[in-house]
């Protein structure tokens, strides 16, 4: 990434904290090389994202995460150690033309990461997906990856056979405190499901950071401090992925204050 956006970045991720305050280390490892590379522009979409980085960093403790140009998770919420120093994810199918953000954490569940780094790449002239429509069904392949459904905070969203409620601990500018409550369509509590928060203002393009979220119990996740460190307003993408199926994201609509 720039200079001048990892800065940008940075502050974010850290809530906007000022010099000499208590952060985090954001590159405890280096990345030496991405397929796709970054800033890549490809004919099709490819069907995995592959990094590979250099000894100081385990791969194993590496997690990937990939953003759809509409906000959706583009990958299956998988990642996987496949060579030496080599960390992969599997892309969904049905992804559209557009810019796609890849982000690659060490990630520690309820807080910061201990590191990230990101890059994109764009596809250009993919074979058009079909958008999902219960009245013509279609072979998965062919379907696009639908664009997430929105709420507000404290609201239930329901959406691809779940419920996710989720929480702020405010509205001020800085670092903010997410919980999200995930039900089935029967209101009872899924367990054992992974959740990302990602938090981005819509005026700036700062990124989206994920973090992942701690398993409280009872369907409930929640990440603390999760960097939202400007006035104005923010999208809140939740991501859910339960075991052998695809992530499930939705957004949130918030206002911080400065």
């Amino acid at each position: 990434m720039s200079g001048f956006r990892h800065i940008l970045l940075a502050l974010l991720f850290l809530g906007c904290a000022l010099p000499g305050s208590a952060g985090t280390v954001l590159a405890a490892g280096e990345l030496i090389e991405s397929n796709p590379a970054d800033g890549d522009t490809l004919a099709t979409g490819p069907e995995r994202i592959e990094l590979t980085f250099d000894e100081t960093l385990d791969p194993e403790t590496v997690q990937i995460v990939v953003i759809a140009p509409n906000g959706a998770r583009a990958d299956t919420g998988v990642s996987e150690t496949v060579g030496d120093g080599i960390r992969a994810a599997e892309m969904r199918a049905g992804l559209t033309d557009g810019r796609y953000l890849v982000y690659w954490l060490v990630a520690q569940p309820g807080t910061r990461a201990a590191a990230f780094g990101d890059l994109t790449f764009t596809v250009e002239g993919a074979s058009p997906c079909q958008p999902v429509s219960p009245a013509t069904p279609r072979p998965p392949a062919e379907q696009c990856v639908a664009d997430p459904a929105t709420g507000i905070p404290g609201e239930p969203i329901p959406t691809n056979g779940i419920s996710v409620t989720v929480s702020a601990s405010g509205d001020q500018a800085g670092p903010v405190d997410l919980q999200a409550t995930v039900t089935d369509e029967a209101g009872n509590p899924i367990e054992g499901a992974v959740v990302w928060f990602r938090a981005r203002h819509l005026e700036m393009d700062h990124g989206e950071l994920p973090y992942l979220a701690a398993d409280a119990g009872s369907g409930t996740y929640q990440a603390s401090g999760v960097g939202m460190g400007m006035g104005g307003n923010w999208r809140i993408a939740v991501d859910v992925i339960q075991p052998g199926e695809p992530p499930v994201t939705v957004f949130i609509e918030q206002t911080m204050v400065e």
